[in-house]
């Protein structure tokens, strides 16, 4: 790709300055992505943005509420609005906080369960600030969602469905996403630039969000590209990543034969600070950006690969930041967790065959060793289902392997990890 006649050439960097602390980021950067467990009770802070707090008005807790009771609450100088009306309780992804037509981003509820009220909470950077409290039901379900397509909505309709999904960029200041790419029309933009450089020691969430999830984070951009009216993205990633840079371009590759918008894939050279916005404006285009003045004056936008892949999730599932995976998880079980890893693609750039899929097409979902049992709702789980032994639990994966060894001629490889002398606790009658 040209940009303002300058060849993009990896690894592209900004030409003066930088440093190379030491990058730590072997101890996860191969670990895929695990959902954690809910918690038993979440703490929801108004403000997670720049911008407005939320306005939200929750019961205070009381013995037995009024099942028709209008929830509200009360804070010094101010009585915030109510969006949970006429019920003690939210199920995950509700709206539970609103900031109307000022700057900021909707909150929502992260698990289903009871509605404690509004308090003043401990804040790591603030002291203080007023958060929504919710202790969990444990035998609530989250929602599922379907892939709807989105290229049919307008661009006000994809904005809005950002905006109700309450992002925000990952850039340290929490800018709501659908203010920042609500440019407007007389401010002319040719370029979006995804930020996947991750140059911080440490961090590779976006690095493994770009290896496991490529083709969210591309259709993000197109979304994007939508909105914004332009054709060209390039996704800047540092070139200590060449599995992240391989998988977004095979997904790009995959692309509409009618694809209207040119994406590329420009590795970068590691060095700190080349995820800021600047050094990797400057990097990718060349340009500087003015003191005082946003990106789009000199027509460029950079958003996170992250915040791309949320904006897929947004629009095109309309996820609004919960995992649906939750409900496939036994979180209140003792569980021996995914047995079996993932199947790698059938093609570059494609998503891995889910090793469940297969166990549960071989039958696997009724098979029990002495107390350890397959999961009812996901067939690579095992869970105890009482009194299960480690020997019960290795028998059961091994029959599991079997069947499915037996029904598509493919050896499934183990994901968790042994302690001890295997064979001891895979003898018949092992307790330890």
């Amino acid at each position: 790709m040209v940009i303002d006649g300058r060849a993009v050439e990896a690894p592209a960097t900004f030409p003066l300055g930088g440093v190379h602390p030491k990058e730590l980021k072997d101890p996860t950067a191969s670990l895929p992505i695990e959902p954690l467990p809910p918690p038993p009770r979440v703490c929801l802070f108004l403000k997670q943005h720049v911008g407005a707090a939320c306005q939200v008005a929750v019961q205070k807790p009381v013995e037995k509420p009024p099942h028709e009771a209008l929830l509200f609450g009360r804070h010094p100088g101010r009585i915030y609005q109510q969006l949970v009306t006429r019920k003690p309780r939210v199920s995950a992804g509700d709206p539970i906080g609103s900031v109307g037509d000022t700057l900021g981003a909707a909150l929502h509820a992260s698990i289903g369960g009871t509605v404690e009220g509004v308090v003043d909470a401990l804040h790591p950077m603030t002291g203080k600030a007023m958060a929504i409290v919710i202790s969990r039901d444990p035998e609530a379900v989250p929602p599922a969602y379907a892939v709807e397509e989105w290229r049919h909505l307008s661009r006000q309709e994809l904005l809005d469905r950002i905006k109700a999904a309450g992002i925000v960029g990952l850039g340290g200041a929490g800018f709501p996403a659908h203010a920042k790419l609500d440019v407007p029309p007389d401010i002319p933009l040719d370029t979006l630039i995804l930020n996947g450089a991750e140059c911080e020691p440490y961090l590779t969430c976006d690095h493994r969000i770009m290896v496991e999830h490529p083709h969210e984070v591309v259709e993000g951009a197109r979304i994007i590209l939508t909105i914004l009216g332009i054709r060209d993205c390039v996704i800047g990633v540092e070139n200590n990543k060449p599995d992240a840079i391989d998988a977004l371009r095979a997904s790009i590759g995959q692309s509409r034969s009618n694809d209207p918008f040119r994406i590329a894939v420009t590795p970068l050279r590691v060095k700190y600070p080349q995820g800021s916005a600047d050094q990797i404006i400057q990097s990718i285009t060349g340009r500087v950006r003015p003191s005082g003045k946003r990106s789009s004056s000199i027509g460029v936008i950079v958003q996170n690969v992250y915040t791309s892949n949320t904006i897929y999730d947004a629009v095109a599932r309309r996820k609004e930041l919960i995992d649906d995976r939750r409900r496939k998880h036994p979180w209140d079980q003792p569980t021996a967790g995914s047995w079996f890893k993932n199947l790698p693609p059938a093609e570059p750039g494609g998503r891995r065959r889910p090793a469940g899929a297969l166990l549960e097409a071989a039958g696997a979902k009724d098979m029990r060793e002495g107390g350890a049992a397959v999961f009812a709702r996901h067939a690579n789980i095992i869970i105890n289902a009482g009194g299960a032994t480690s020997g019960d639990v290795l028998r059961l994966a091994e029959r599991m392997r079997t069947a499915v060894r037996e029904h598509f001629q493919i050896d499934l490889e183990t994901e968790v990890r042994h302690l001890g002398p295997r064979d001891a606790t895979s003898a018949p009658g092992a307790t330890n």
